[in-house]
């Protein structure tokens, strides 16, 4: 590999890691708290892609493997414990006539086309500058 390509490479990995750390220490809420070690989680994964360019060898291939899938449980996980439980759900509970009240505005008859009214607006003539002189 081209020593000019890795040391673009590893600044640019260097940039994307310290702009996601900045991310995970400021937040502002957990959300991107999580999104952020996600990210670099992938930064790192793509660091030991790029070692093992280096170096020529496969040695790291499971290591990364196993980073990807700690970020991915790690995201299903979260997503997992942010859903809102059945129990908390505004509609749990309702009874019948409360979902058809609810529905009903939905099952109005739109009226038909051509019974609206119209409104004209209309604009005066734009006398033509050219006219003027």
């Amino acid at each position: 590999m081209n020593p000019i390509v890795l040391l673009l490479a590893v600044l640019l990995l260097s940039g994307a890691a310290a702009g996601v750390l900045y991310r995970l220490v400021k937040g502002p809420a957990l959300l991107d708290r999580v999104l952020a070690s996600d990210v670099l989680l992938a930064v790192v994964a793509a660091a030991v892609c790029l070692d093992m360019i280096w170096l020529g060898n496969t040695d790291y291939l499971i290591l990364t493997v196993m980073i990807s899938l700690v970020g991915f449980l790690a995201s299903v996980t979260f997503a997992r414990f942010v859903q809102t439980r059945p129990s908390q759900h505004p509609d749990v509970g309702r009874g019948r006539s409360e979902w058809e009240d609810a529905e009903a505005p939905s099952k109005r008859r739109e009226p038909e086309s051509g019974t609206g009214a119209v409104t004209v607006v209309s604009r005066e003539p734009v006398s033509d500058p050219e006219e003027q002189h």
